[in-house]
């Protein structure tokens, strides 16, 4: 049996026959379950391609909340890349081991 899903997520069969299962009920389960787990997976790719990546996101041990104080604290990223340890320990929720990892992260690397 062959199962085709278009582009409006309507179920396209191919056979006869399997329009025939289709009216008795035998294939409608096991469809939901499939037409659910393909918006599942094209939502989870549409997430990763247009969700911008930051330097932060490569810094170990800041996470998503971490990264937003810090960007609401200093404003933009180059301001980040410019703090020293003490700014950025002032932001909030960011440790002094998390300033420090932040400012090797950025004075490590040459630009």
């Amino acid at each position: 049996m062959y199962i085709f899903i278009s582009r409006n997520f309507k179920v396209v069969f191919t056979t006869r026959q399997d329009k025939i299962l289709k009216k008795k009920g035998r294939v409608s389960p096991w469809l939901h379950m499939l037409k659910r787990f393909a918006l599942a997976y094209h939502k989870k790719l549409r997430k990763k391609q247009y969700q911008p990546e930051s330097p932060l996101d490569r810094i170990s041990g800041i996470g998503k909340i971490k990264k937003r104080n810090l960007l609401k604290h200093f404003g933009n990223m180059q301001k980040i890349r410019n703090a020293s340890l003490d700014e950025l320990g002032k932001a909030k929720s960011i440790t002094d081991k998390d300033a420090r990892t932040i400012y090797n992260y950025f004075h490590s690397i040459v630009s």
